[in-house]
């Protein structure tokens, strides 16, 4: 039987945030990227800012209904490092997440934040570890909808993610699907009625990435 692992992670008033430490931190790589994906189901949460993780990759897998696609994940790979957001959240939401988050574990993992500290905070991998392989050659029945790489995509620029790993998962090729309705819906403005190749010059400007 799966376990899920409820561990409530709480942050280290003395030496980070004094501000937040009745809440819960969660390290968010994924859709959670995205603030308004992120407080659909936790609308406590509160952006603190972007964080590392070392010796993981980002990979994709397992079919989602929801989004018609392959959906993230973190996986062990010393060497690598996955850039992500932290958030603050009410304890009380931790069972919406969990929800959220089916067919993933909770654990706690070691971030480092770009004004230098380290964080523990909460996080989700799949039960199941991919195989590793080269982004741009993702096998067919891993790859991420339109729709769910542009969230992400959205939510690395929104959350101030380096350059370089928002380049990163630009390589990463989709299954040129489009979430259910019911996302788009709840995502709202510029999701509905917009095209996913819209986001590669929006990412290109923003960043001012020459390709």
């Amino acid at each position: 039987m799966l376990i899920y692992m409820f561990m409530l992670v709480f942050i280290d008033a003395s030496k980070v945030l004094p501000d937040y430490n009745d809440s819960v931190l969660y390290f968010a790589y994924g859709s959670n990227l995205y603030k308004r994906r992120m407080q659909i189901n936790v609308p406590s949460a509160v952006f603190i800012g972007p964080a590392v993780l070392k010796d993981y990759r980002l990979d994709f897998n397992k079919y989602s209904s929801n989004w018609r696609g392959a959906a993230a994940t973190i996986v062990e790979d010393p060497g690598n490092v996955v850039w992500g957001a932290v958030w603050s959240m009410n304890p009380g939401e931790i069972l919406k997440l969990d929800k959220q988050e089916e067919g993933y574990f909770a654990k706690s993992v070691r971030v480092h934040t770009t004004e230098g500290f380290e964080i523990t905070a909460r996080t989700y991998q799949m039960f199941e570890n991919p195989p590793k392989a080269r982004t741009n050659f993702l096998p067919e029945d891993r790859r991420p909808s339109d729709t769910y790489l542009e969230v992400i995509l959205m939510g690395a620029i929104e959350s101030g993610l380096p350059a370089e790993f928002i380049q990163l998962l630009k390589t990463f090729p989709t299954n040129v699907q489009t979430a259910q309705e019911s996302i788009l819906t709840s995502l709202g403005y510029p999701f509905i009625g917009r095209s996913f190749k819209n986001i590669i010059p929006l990412c290109t400007i923003r960043l001012n990435i020459t390709e």
